[in-house]
């Protein structure tokens, strides 16, 4: 559980109701689903909007990916993109360690902008967006960026030092990269 001051989002106390979860993972599932027909992309493509929608509700509620989606998420999905189309394997793998990468350095350089779980979720996105994960980490961290402003214009200095789940941000960026990639 994070320290009282860093959270960035004061009042942010009430779980997101199951039922608008369930919606907007549908939702999302269906959109995947239409925009990479009835197919096993579709399906993978599917099944990871969902799942982002639910580690979004968690992590905006107790700001962390769970290890208990994230991990069986990339369990699922490893195999199934090896099965769906093995030519492209290097990318995927080399997607998935890139991206974890890119949000594990700042936080191996003391710059705890994200955490574990982001790392783990990059990798997934990675893993089954493959070169359109670039695109989904940069819509993520310009998505981000109003929310940071609003908060040093807020706060000053202090907004340095506030927390932003960055999970649901990261899921908008995939599924912007999963709709229109």
């Amino acid at each position: 559980m994070p320290p009282p001051d860093s959270a960035a989002l004061p009042g942010a106390g009430p779980a997101v109701p199951g039922v608008a979860v369930a919606a907007f993972g549908a939702a999302a599932a269906a959109s995947a689903l239409v925009r990479h027909g009835a197919t096993g992309r579709g399906a993978v493509a599917a099944a990871l909007a969902a799942v982002l929608v639910v580690l979004s509700a968690i992590d905006l509620e107790r700001r962390v990916l769970p290890n208990a989606i994230v991990l069986p998420a990339i369990a699922v999905a490893a195999p199934a993109q090896l099965l769906l189309a093995p030519d492209r394997w290097l990318e995927w793998t080399l997607a998935a360690l890139g991206a974890a990468l890119v949000l594990l350095l700042p936080l191996v350089a003391g710059r705890a902008g994200v955490g574990m779980g982001d790392v783990k979720l990059a990798f997934l996105l990675g893993l089954v967006l493959g070169e359109d994960v670039m695109l989904a980490i940069l819509v993520a961290s310009f998505a981000v960026l109003p929310v940071a402003l609003a908060l040093l214009a807020r706060h000053g200095g202090a907004g340095l030092r506030m927390g932003v789940p960055f999970g649901p941000f990261l899921a908008l960026g995939a599924l912007v990269a999963l709709l229109a990639g």
